[in-house]
């Protein structure tokens, strides 16, 4: 099985700043040499697409959550994945991260596994990836 790294983020409190920073955090890790063989998924740019419904409407907003923690939950189960946070500038999460994370950990936990998580404001990625 490939190795993916799934990467969560918040999105509502600006969607067009979060999705260029998940898109630009997808890119650094789909290029890093040590990464053979592995996929990077994000949902940003299909959630600003509307592909997950309208994100400003409270029933498409849940329905999207079940579609994004689904695909959270398929993750996790991958003993080598990997899961990767982008937090608001002062460390916090939203809700939605919130609920991503505990996802992960539930599941990561009652598997046994290492919980594979990494998480930074952007400021640590750009300094990470020495941007």
């Amino acid at each position: 099985m490939i190795k993916t790294k799934l990467i969560v983020a918040p999105f509502q409190a600006n969607p067009n700043k979060w999705t260029k920073r998940v898109i630009w955090l997808h890119n650094q890790l789909v290029q890093d040499p040590t990464l053979v063989q592995s996929a990077v998924i994000s949902t940003h740019a299909n959630i600003l697409a509307g592909a997950y419904g309208n994100d400003l409407d409270s029933t498409e907003r849940k329905n999207g959550m079940r579609n994004t923690l689904a695909l959270v939950q398929a993750t996790a189960l991958g003993y080598k994945n990997e899961l990767y946070v982008i937090t608001f500038d002062n460390g916090t999460i939203s809700d939605g991260v919130e609920k991503e994370l505990q996802t992960w950990v539930d599941i990561r936990s009652d598997l046994e596994l290492d919980l594979n998580m990494y998480a930074g404001t952007w400021q640590h990625w750009l300094d990470e990836f020495k941007q």
